[in-house]
């Protein structure tokens, strides 16, 4: 029940923060760091479950180099963001 729950309140979080960036311009990528602020977890906990959700397809992650955190961002938001930039 806390799993589905921390589960929820991190997807929210990165919802807004994704919309948030591609509404200022960017491509949507938020860092595991920020996230870690936002739902009070530590970035392993976020990274697990957002790594399922990239297994899922819900959501994309992308590799910031060595020694830095991972950033995701949702799929869906990013490709709708996309589409009404043509």
């Amino acid at each position: 029940m806390v799993m589905e729950r921390n589960k929820i309140v991190l997807l929210n979080a990165l919802t807004r923060r994704t919309r948030k960036s591609l509404n200022a311009g960017g491509e949507g990528f938020i860092c595991t760091s920020t996230l870690s602020f936002d739902v009070g977890l530590n970035t392993r906990s976020i990274r697990r479950v957002l790594d399922e959700a990239v297994r899922a397809g819900t959501v994309e992650r992308r590799d910031n180099g060595p020694g830095k955190s991972y950033s995701y961002r949702l799929r869906e938001l990013a490709a709708s963001a996309f589409r009404s930039s043509e």
